[in-house]
């Protein structure tokens, strides 16, 4: 499995679980469900090769970032993980 396809893998156990959130509001995004929205929409850029997204997710997933607005401890430990793979495609 190459790392993109990796990186999808833990992005899709993200959006799974931010699916579990509601209300809340951070930088970006209105509410949870906004976020799980264009989460799943930055996951599909991705897998259709738009390098692009990789932007999004990383500010997304960033220490201090819009995840730890809506999940906070709960995905911390995965949110560490899919932030350290985004850095190494940089």
């Amino acid at each position: 499995m190459n790392k993109i396809n990796q990186l999808t893998s833990k992005l899709q156990l993200a959006h799974e679980l931010s699916k579990n959130f509601t209300g809340g509001w951070s930088n970006d995004f209105l509410s949870a469900e906004d976020f799980s929205k264009a989460l799943g929409e930055a996951i599909e850029r991705l897998g259709n090769g738009d390098k692009a997204a990789l932007t999004d997710l990383t500010i997304w997933f960033m220490p201090a970032g819009d995840w730890d607005d809506f999940v906070g401890i709960e995905g911390q430990d995965l949110a560490n993980e899919i932030y350290k793979m985004l850095l190494s495609q940089a």
